[in-house]
């Protein structure tokens, strides 16, 4: 027999590629759940098909451009496979369990439309990484992009018994309280300073907590008792831009309300004018400080 040439690794660049969309066929249904971190220990899988496996319950996820890949590479002498699961979750308040992706490792189960379903990141579980698709805060979000990248020493596995092994849960639906409406100016205390107030949020999936109010986008207090607030210490020749957002027991928080902008004036005065829904303001009065 001949003998069988040895080859460094750094000269091994042939890898396997595999790959399917949601277009044209493809992935009908996405379901997350946390890794199972003693499954690696377990016999779960025969004939490259799991046939058994802990009790788990998978949450049902709407996406949309669900896609995944597969390809090998030489790891220690032996073959490793990255699963990588990408897709877009385009609400931004669809599901609680969203924000809570990237504190663990996940897995996943995907079910293609000829009624495959393939197990990702079972032995060793998935990064996830989760980043917004438009907006800087989470209230302004409209949509996610999620990755979730598993490094394993098979391909993604079969599961032809998912509906009995499974516990199916379709997220909560997780609405954030609603924004504050009618900002307004209520009273000159004295001073350099002023009251204004406003009409209260309503609740979204967790109660109601208090309001974060801001000054030129910057926060500047915490109110939780009240639907009023005290702005001290106005500069003169300062324009101010004041706003309000309610927030949850978790910490959620909402858009923001109507804006009232402030301009002083050198000679110890402001004047205070209130954009309104027209796209233009209006100069409701001017104080004397």
């Amino acid at each position: 027999m001949a003998d069988i040439p040895q080859y460094p690794d750094s000269e091994i660049t042939k890898a396997v590629g595999r790959s399917c969309k949601n277009k044209q066929g493809g992935i009908a249904k996405l379901y997350l759940f946390s890794y199972v971190k003693y499954s690696k220990s377990l016999n779960l899988v025969q004939d490259q098909k799991v046939i058994t496996f802990p009790s788990t319950t998978a949450y049902l996820y709407e996406a949309e451009g669900i896609s995944f890949s597969e390809s090998t590479s030489l790891k220690n002498g032996g073959v490793e496979w990255t699963q990588k699961l990408d897709f877009t979750i385009t609400e931004a308040n669809v599901s609680s369990e969203v924000y809570k992706l990237p504190n663990k490792d996940y897995s996943a189960v995907i079910l293609d439309r000829n009624g495959n379903y393939r197990f990702i990141g079972m032995r060793n579980g998935g990064e996830v990484t989760v980043n917004a698709s438009s907006g800087t805060n989470r209230g302004d979000m409209n949509g996610y992009n999620i990755s979730l990248t598993a490094k394993e020493d098979s391909q993604a596995y079969y599961v032809p018994t998912f509906e009995s092994l499974f516990n199916v849960v379709v997220p909560i639906a997780f609405i954030v309280p609603t924004a504050p409406t009618n900002l307004r100016f209520d009273e000159y205390t004295g001073g350099s300073s002023i009251l204004l107030d406003w009409d209260a949020s309503t609740r979204g999936t967790l109660a109601l907590q208090g309001y974060y109010f801001y000054v030129n986008d910057e926060y500047y207090s915490t109110v939780n008792s009240s639907t009023a607030i005290a702005i001290r210490y106005l500069q003169p020749s300062t324009n101010y831009s004041l706003y309000v957002r309610a927030y949850d027991s978790d910490g959620n928080y909402s858009a923001k309300s109507n804006e009232i902008n402030i301009t002083t004036v050198s000679g110890g005065a402001y004047e205070l004018r209130v954009a309104n829904d027209f796209g233009y303001t209006e100069s409701l009065e001017c104080i004397n400080i």
